[in-house]
Order: C-alpha cells, then sequence, then structure tokens
C-alpha cells in the first residue's frame, strides 16, 4: 500500500504543479482544481452519500428483505477495517487513492482542453480500462477457463466504466473529490449489484428501477450550484 500510496502523491504533485503553472501560480485555484477545497467537502459527500443510495436502492432493499445485513455487521466494520488488510485496502486505500488519481489527478487536465461533458464522458474509460489488469494476472494463474475470465473482466470494465461517470460527474459538479470517494467506499462494500435475482423478482425489480429514476432525477437539482453546493 506505500508504493500505492507514493504514486497517489506524486500524481498530484504532479498534476498541482501543470495546474500551477497554468493559472499564474494561482494556488487556492489550483486547490479548488484539485477537488481539494476542504470548504466544498462536506456538501459533495452528502449530496453523493444520498444520491448513490438512492442508486443503489434496489440491492440495499434486496440486502435488508433477505436478512443479509444487520445493525451489528455494521457496527464490527471498524474493527474489520483495523484487522483485515483486505478491507482497508478494499474499502478505504483502494477508494481514496484511486479517486485522487483517476478524478483529482487525471480529470482537471481532461478540462482544459476539452468540454466538461466531454471528459466526464471519456476519462472513466482510463479508470475501466485500470481494472482489466487482474484479468491478465488471472489467465496467467489460470484461475478458470478464459472465456469465463474474459466475460467476468468486460462485466467489471462495464460497472467501472459506469461507476467512473458516476463519480467523475460528481467530481465536476460538486468541485469536490470527497464526495466520488464516500461514493466509491458505498460501492466497494455493496459490490455489484444481484441483477439475477431482481430480474427474478418483481418486488426487487421495481425497487431497483425505482431507484435508477430517483437517481436521475435528483441528479442534476441536488447538484446544481447554490442548492446545496455553493
Amino acid at each position: 500500500m506505500r508504493g500505492v500510496c507514493f504514486a497517489t502523491t506524486i500524481s498530484l504533485l504532479t498534476t498541482g504543479t501543470l495546474l500551477w503553472l497554468a493559472h499564474s501560480d494561482n494556488i487556492p485555484k489550483v486547490i479548488e482544481l484539485l477537488g481539494l477545497d476542504f470548504r466544498l467537502a462536506l456538501p459533495s459527500m452528502f449530496v453523493s452519500l444520498v444520491l448513490i443510495s438512492v442508486l443503489f436502492m434496489g440491492p440495499l432493499a434486496m440486502l435488508y428483505m433477505e436478512g443479509d445485513v444487520s445493525w451489528e455487521q455494521l457496527r464490527r466494520i471498524p474493527q474489520s477495517l483495523w484487522n483485515q488488510p483486505t478491507w482497508m485496502r478494499n474499502y478505504l486505500v483502494g477508494p481514496l487513492t484511486e479517486e485522487l488519481v483517476f478524478r483529482s489527478s487525471i480529470l482537471p487536465l481532461w478540462l482544459i482542453p476539452l468540454d466538461p461533458h466531454l471528459s466526464i464522458w471519456l476519462s472513466p474509460l482510463i479508470f475501466g480500462i485500470a481494472h482489466v489488469h487482474q484479468a491478465i494476472s488471472r489467465i496467467i494463474r489460470r484461475e478458470d477457463k478464459v472465456k469465463f475470465i474474459l466475460l467476468a473482466t468486460l462485466a467489471q470494465f462495464m460497472y467501472t466504466t459506469v461507476f467512473g461517470w458516476i463519480a467523475a460527474a460528481l467530481f465536476v459538479r460538486t468541485k469536490s473529490v470527497a464526495g466520488p470517494i464516500v461514493a466509491h467506499v458505498f460501492c466497494n462494500v455493496l459490490g455489484f449489484p444481484d441483477i439475477q435475482k431482481a430480474l427474478s423478482y418483481p418486488r426487487y425489480l421495481v425497487v431497483f428501477v425505482v431507484g435508477l429514476l430517483g437517481f436521475f432525477g435528483l441528479f442534476e437539482p441536488m447538484t446544481r450550484q447554490g442548492v446545496f453546493i455553493k
């Protein structure tokens, strides 16, 4: 994890230096463009958490109705993070470093020559591709048949790219990386939604659709400047 943290720091410093040169030594402006303005952190986290919770309304309802989660399990999360290195990597260090690299370090540079909407759509492709390397190691270790590994990798690429679109939009709209980090942790904890089960049970499917429509309906008004984000 030290190597990842070091690489993340170098990425931030590199992007910060380039932005500093581009904006005539305006350090407050550079901090804002990197999404590191602490004054915007809490509004960004609030908006992002509400939106991502609405989007995952289906998976959350499924977990609750099937009794797969309890308050006792939630209470033990801090202890598990401390005692299990994989939890620390997946639910804390991973989301933090990935958002600082793919949002704070990469996206501001894309926003200089490109339209914000185009940057939001294109930059997450790098985020999706960055997760494909896992397929290579799985094929080398012969963990499964190649076609199954490739299908799983394609599904992961699509999921991470879609999340990248959401995170990039939150970064641009809320002007803070704090919200995307919270959303990333949330998605990592819940994992990939069980679409197959949702399609098999109408009551789950309805909640999935309501959550999806609610997310799209709330995204623009909640991230509009002057509502929660100043």
